[in-house]
């Protein structure tokens, strides 16, 4: 059941806040490959300069390093949106203007 749910609903949801292994933080945007439900697009967040976050680009977390076949980039931990201070609605109405 738990792997239905999954293959479902990928393993973080849309709208998690995903800490990688550069150090980078993404937001989970999407799953655009339906093999591929664990690995998550997420749009990047960045500082603004001004104390808040603000999104730049997005990064398919499936897309693999051509010369090792290993993914470019891995997931370290989750994060709640709060202990950021953020709410992904705000993003996601940034990315439908």
């Amino acid at each position: 059941l738990l792997k239905t749910f999954i293959n479902m609903m990928g393993l973080y949801p849309v709208g998690t806040v995903l800490k990688l292994d550069s150090g980078e933080l993404g937001l989970v945007v999407d799953y655009p490959s339906e093999s591929e439900r664990t690995r998550p697009q997420v749009l990047l967040l960045v500082d603004d300069g001004q104390g808040s976050l603000r999104g730049s680009e997005m990064l398919n977390l499936a897309d693999r390093d051509q010369k090792t076949g290993s993914y470019e980039r891995q997931i370290v931990k989750c994060l709640h949106p709060s202990v950021l201070g953020i709410q992904p609605s705000e993003f996601f109405l940034q990315e439908a203007s």
